[in-house]
């Protein structure tokens, strides 16, 4: 249940509806395909524990950040797409998301 309401703050986004942020990040990011983007608002207790995380266990999977929210991309990054697909995909599954929720609530 916890789980839940902390990954709730991870929005899928359309790619359709959002071809200028696909561009903005291909650009940045100099991939040439996105599959999949993730959204988190920066106004989010998600948002907080993230940035902890990341910077606890030495990376940052960020593709892209504007003044309000990060994004995530699924693109042929696969170490950077597991582990954050591994955090937020599912409700309370993978070790990845168990040690994490463990570390935030330790």
């Amino acid at each position: 249940m916890i789980t839940r309401a902390i990954f709730k703050y991870a929005i899928d986004l359309d790619l359709n509806k959002n071809q200028e942020l696909c561009a903005t990040i291909k650009k940045k990011t100099r991939v040439s395909k996105i599959n999949g983007i993730f959204k988190v608002s920066k106004v989010t207790m998600l948002y907080v524990m993230l940035t902890e995380w990341y910077e606890h266990i030495g990376i940052n999977p960020i593709s892209y950040e504007d003044k309000d929210n990060l994004y995530f991309i699924h693109d042929s990054n696969y170490a950077l797409n597991t582990m954050y697909d591994s955090l937020v995909g599912g409700d309370g599954s993978g070790k990845t998301q168990d040690d994490f929720l463990k570390y935030m609530f330790a």
